[in-house]
């Protein structure tokens, strides 16, 4: 059996009883679906010689407070339980009785832990313990107030005179049903009254007995009673059961409609009746049914009249016909009345409303309360309304209201059925959208011209939780239908869904006009509510009413947020014209992007706050916490946490605070493990440690060192200074000591030209005594500090003291009178050249000419280009005396070596890398020069990508040179391919650049590589995001998608059919020629193709192909057509 289900929009779960349905109520749960139509209750007013009918009185009255009174067949979970709070397994809500407090349930079955109940099927009854004294009363009303629904089951109210015999008075049979194949629960409470005079009237033992029955052992809804009373009527009381347009023997009342056109109103006629009990204690002469109609055409006429008895009924009928033949609204007033005054006015009169319009056929009332109504066994299904066309017309289209829990991009139709719910006509398939939701939309039918008869208007869906509204007031019967494809039938619905009919326009009545928008006003700042719409209205006839689709009823809108509006303006004639989508842009609001550079060093101000906006209107203005007006603010320090509001050019605002720079730990050095100089070598060492700054760190020590350790430092004062990633610098001063080094002055007496009578004697300028002294061989291996008896010669000897410390020096003792020789040199400048030179000077003595014997060969009396090393010269003057005299030329200690260091880019385009230089040999101090750029420091900062060259001069002016490069990654690249002019589009992109792998992010949400199933068309932007954190934006545009909608679903040059089919069906071609036959799934994806050449027909075999909606894409040389094609 079919599954109906309700839905309404607060989702507050309404008490149901039955597992397979589900209807969920809007905010009140006091609904009543026990009655046909929407009825509101008019005004009585009795004349001024009226008195008011007696009150009623109550003779018994029970409210289950007292359990002891009730005598239970069974107890609950499977029979009757008196509680205040037990809501059975299904329902969830008590009963909203009048008293509160206890009450009767009786509930068939007990829940297991899986929620599946347990049904017993029997009797079960709940009755009065002792009997009730009713021998002074002849007229008894029975009544209580109850919440339930039947199912397959039945609840009679019984009453005993023997307390062994039971009669039932009432059975509950005329609540709606809630089965499988539909129905709606009742009100909470429902009051239920029965006239029980006949059987109970002056009797002295009356019991009163409450049972459910059940013949099938099925699942029932709970069934809960309180506030039972034994009342006597008072003497007048007229009750108005129903109203309806057409004569009471017209069981199916399929004339009530909230909407007619006006060619259908013109050929119908109306006969209104009413059916009316007489609830009194007396008899009621001269009853009779006034009815009165207001609006473009009045009506004013009264039924004959009668005497209505006590506790019976009867029906009215007006002979005399209405017809409602001009566009308006129109009241209804079913007013009934007799001679007596009655009790409750209230209760004796419905009011009705329509319409007669010019295009329109409704049934529902248009009050939208977010009741909907869908299929609750399966996405494909069909509802509908019935429509009585009574002159020729022409439909145009079906108008459906979606409920707002209806998902949004999914597919639905609208077909035309005849009574015997055969296809007529079908519009094309239609792709809901967001702003389809929650307001009418209308789907064009092919123009169908329909002769007098009945015809239902439907809607088709294809997905899971399409909702139509719903009127959740009973519908008449057999005007609302139910189609379930899976058991190929047709079901009443017994509620009003939000579908309707529309004509073709009576062309005699409406004169066209237009509605058009004067100004549109846009919402100043984002989030306000001051946009604003202005319209104008052409043509027609005045005055005009206006619905928009916000639900606002006025001619202009105010006080508006960004959005979508959409008005359709009535003139006075009934006709529409529909005004066009008018937006009110909600401008984007500010963003704010805040850039921080943090304080370079500690101690310094340099900190800066950079802000980028975005969204708004610019230009944008600035105020800061500390005054500045730009949109950078420098000099900022650690201590202060800053705001700043930003204002673009619509004076709207912004506001971000909590904005501080970052100081870095103080860069604190110190020197330890010193280990001192010995014998006055460059062999001094020390390690530096440090805490603070940003790594890496640069090591400069005086000796050119460049490690946080040195061991080539002299005795005396150091300096290390530390240099970190930032740039910053501490210096820290200390001393090495140890023991000095031995230093030797000669001193000679000169040798006669012919006898070895000169000595060399060796001086101590340093060192630690006592000394020993070594002559060479030349001086005779002696031992004591004056070598003697040497004649002219070079004399070498070793001075060694007290600490083991040693030097070596050459004397040398000239001839008396020989020539006295000195030199001046010019000594290396830079390690490993040939730079140095000897001048050589006789300053007294010989006798000239001179001659020159150096010992590299040279004969000149001065020597140059010469390398590191020690010089002899022997000078010979004309008496053949002899000098001897060296000199040495020095060089650096170690060539100017340069160590570079760099940072490399992490994205395109960056400029934040950083080079180092650290420079050791040559002689100390060092300069800088940096190309490109000049800059004159170790370190240089905020590079792009390429190569940078550092010369590096020494104190002596030596130079050496290195060349740095900055790599730059490639910049990402997107790529894509597009595919569209397809049912599904897809975006394929490639990637190439930056450094992987690569995260994705999509406008549409989606955080994959590429896109598939695209059903919207449209761009789509993605963002790549590498290793680095490097990104790239590209948008792709979607478009030519061949919506579901736009399919056709038949074609002249060929016919598909069965269609539905179980997976075979033919295709008649119209004309000859060869054809290409593509089938594909909701998806996109081919699941068949077949090359044929025919002019006649084809069968097409499907195998293993799951039921569902497919597209059959028939391309021809002069056609190219798709068909739906539905496989059950």
């Amino acid at each position: 059996m079919k599954s109906i289900s309700i839905f309404a929009i607060a989702l507050i779960t309404t008490q149901l009883c039955f597992g397979q349905v589900k209807n969920i109520s809007p905010a009140a749960p006091n609904v009543n679906f026990d009655v046909s139509f929407k009825k509101s209750k008019g005004k009585h007013t009795p004349s001024s010689t009226q008195s008011k009918s007696p009150a009623i009185t109550t003779i018994w009255y029970d409210d289950f407070s007292d359990t002891s009174i009730w005598l239970i067949s069974a107890p609950a979970p499977n029979g009757w339980e008196i509680t205040s709070s037990n809501t059975g397994w299904y329902f969830g809500a008590s009963i909203n009785s009048t008293s509160g407090g206890n009450y009767a349930i009786f509930e068939n079955g007990d829940p297991t832990p899986g929620g599946v109940p347990v049904p017993v099927n029997g009797a079960f009854s709940i009755t009065t313990l002792n009997s009730i004294d009713l021998t002074t009363e002849n007229d008894v009303w029975l009544t209580f107030e109850q919440y339930t629904a039947t199912f397959q089951d039945m609840m009679e109210v019984q009453i005993s005179l023997d307390g062994a015999i039971f009669t039932a008075v009432g059975d509950n049979s005329d609540i709606p049903a809630l089965t499988s194949t539909g129905g709606s629960p009742t009100s909470n409470p429902m009051l239920r009254s029965y006239n029980i005079s006949s059987i109970a009237g002056g009797q002295q033992k009356v019991w009163i007995r409450f049972e459910w029955r059940d013949d099938l052992q099925n699942i029932t809804y709970c069934w809960m009673i309180d506030d039972i009373k034994l009342t006597r009527p008072p003497d007048n009381e007229l009750v108005v059961l129903d109203a309806f347009y057409n004569t009471s023997f017209d069981s199916t009342f399929t004339k009530y409609y909230s909407k007619t056109p006006q060619r259908q109103a013109q050929q119908d006629t109306l006969l209104f009746g009413c059916s009316v009990n007489n609830n009194g204690y007396a008899d009621q002469p001269n009853t009779k049914l006034d009815v009165s109609v207001s609006g473009a055409v009045t009506y004013a006429v009264s039924s004959s009249s009668t005497t209505l008895l006590q506790g019976s009924s009867t029906s009215f009928d007006i002979a005399t016909q209405f017809k409602p033949s001009v566009i308006g609204t129109y009241n209804v007033d079913f007013d009934v009345n007799s001679d007596s005054v009655d009790y409750d006015i209230t209760n004796n009169i419905i009011s009705h409303q329509f319409d007669v319009t010019d295009t329109v056929y409704a049934r529902d009332d248009g009050n939208y309360t977010g009741w909907g109504g869908w299929n609750g066994t399966g996405n494909l299904y069909q509802m509908g309304n019935l429509f009585e066309i009574f002159t020729t017309d022409t439909a145009t289209s079906i108008s459906v209201y979606f409920q707002t829990n209806t998902d949004s991009s999914t597919v639905v139709n609208v077909n035309l059925l005849d009574a015997g719910f055969n296809l007529i006509a079908t519009g094309n398939f239609y792709t809901l959208n967001g702003a389809d939701i929650g307001t009418w939309i209308t789907i064009p039918l092919p123009e169908t011209e329909l002769i007098p008869g009945a015809y239902i208007a439907a809607i088709e869906t294809f997905a899971t939780d399409v909702l139509v509204s719903i009127n959740p007031d009973a519908a008449p019967p057999l005007t609302s239908f139910l189609y379930d494809p899976g058991q190929s039938d047709w079901f009443y619905l017994p509620n009003i869904p939000f579908i309707r009919m529309n004509t073709k326009q009576y062309q005699d009545v409406c004169n066209s006009f237009s509605v058009n928008p004067t100004n549109i006003t846009n919402v100043s700042c984002s989030g306000m509510n001051d946009g604003a719409v202005d319209i104008v209205v052409s043509g027609g006839n005045s005055p005009f009413t206006y619905i928009w689709n916000s639900g606002a009823t006025t001619e202009d809108l105010s006080g508006l947020a960004g959005g979508a509006y959409i008005v359709t303006a009535t003139d006075n004639l009934g006709c529409e014209a529909f005004g066009g989508q008018y937006t009110v842009v909600d401008p984007d609001s500010i963003g704010i992007n805040s850039a921080i550079t943090d304080i370079s060093c500690f101690g310094q101000t340099d900190g800066q706050i950079s802000l980028s906006p975005s969204g708004g209107a610019a230009p944008f203005t600035y105020l800061w916490s500390n005054g500045s007006t730009g949109a950078t603010i420098f000099g900022l320090t650690d201590t202060v946490s800053y705001s700043v509001t930003v204002t673009d050019a619509n004076s709207c605002t912004n506001n971000i605070g909590n904005l501080s720079v970052n100081e870095p730990a103080e860069l604190i050095s110190a020197v330890s493990s010193i280990t001192n100089v010995t014998c006055g070598q460059n062999n001094g060492g020390a390690t530096v440690s440090h805490s603070g700054g940003t790594s890496p760190f640069i090591y400069s020590w005086d000796s050119g060192e460049n490690t946080a350790v040195a061991d080539s430092l002299p005795m005396g004062s150091n300096n290390i200074t530390v240099t970190d990633a930032s740039g910053c610098m501490d210096v820290v001063s200390f001393t090495i000591g140890g023991t000095p080094a031995v230093a030797i002055s000669i001193s000679t007496n000169e040798s006669s030209c012919t006898v070895d009578d000169g000595d060399a004697t060796a001086n101590i300028t340093n060192g630690t005594s006592p000394y020993t002294y070594q002559w060479d061989a030349a001086a005779g291996n002696q031992t004591s500090v004056t070598a003697t008896g040497l004649g002219q010669g070079s004399y070498s000897v070793i001075v060694t003291d007290a600490n083991s410390c040693s030097d070596t020096t050459v004397a040398t003792v000239t001839n008396i009178n020989a020539p006295i020789l000195s030199t001046s040199t010019t000594n290396v400048a830079c390690k490993g050249e040939s730079t140095g030179a000897v001048n050589l000077t006789i300053t007294s003595g010989g006798t000239p000419p001179f001659s020159y014997n150096w010992d590299n060969g040279a004969t000149s009396e001065d020597i140059s280009n010469l390398s590191v090393g020690t010089y002899s010269v022997t000078v010979t003057d004309a008496s053949t005396c002899v000098s001897i005299y060296s000199a040495t030329i020095t060089e650096p200690a170690d060539s100017l070596i340069i160590t570079p260091t760099n940072t490399n880019l992490q994205c395109n385009g960056y400029s934040n890398a950083q080079a180092s230089v650290t420079v050791t040999g040559g002689s100390t101090p060092y300069s800088y020069l940096w190309t490109p750029g000049g800059q004159t420091t170790s370190s240089i900062f905020g590079l792009g990508g390429g190569t940078y060259s550092v010369f590096v001069t020494d104190f002596t002016n030596c130079t050496q040179t290195v060349t740095i490069t900055v790599n730059e990654p490639t910049a990402i690249g997107i790529t894509g391919t597009v595919v569209d002019n397809q049912p599904v589009g897809s975006i394929d992109i490639t990637v190439t650049g930056g450094t992987s792998p690569y995260t994705y992010s999509w406008s549409s949400g989606e955080v994959i590589e590429d896109l598939n199933n695209i059903t919207t068309q449209g761009p789509y932007t993605v963002t790549v995001t590498d290793a680095n954190g490097c990104s790239d934006t590209q948008t792709f545009t979607v478009g030519g998608l061949v919506s579901i909608s736009k399919v056709k679903v038949q074609s002249s040059e060929f016919k598909v059919y069965p269609n539905p089919n179980k997976g075979s069906f033919i295709i008649e071609f119209g004309k000859t020629g060869n054809y290409r036959l593509v089938l594909r799934n909701i998806l996109g994806q081919d699941i068949y193709t077949e090359t044929v050449s025919t002019a006649g027909k084809h069968r097409v075999e499907l195998k293993e192909v799951d039921a569902g909606i497919y597209f059959l894409n028939i391309i021809g040389t002069e056609s190219d057509k798709t068909v739906k094609v539905v496989v059950n």
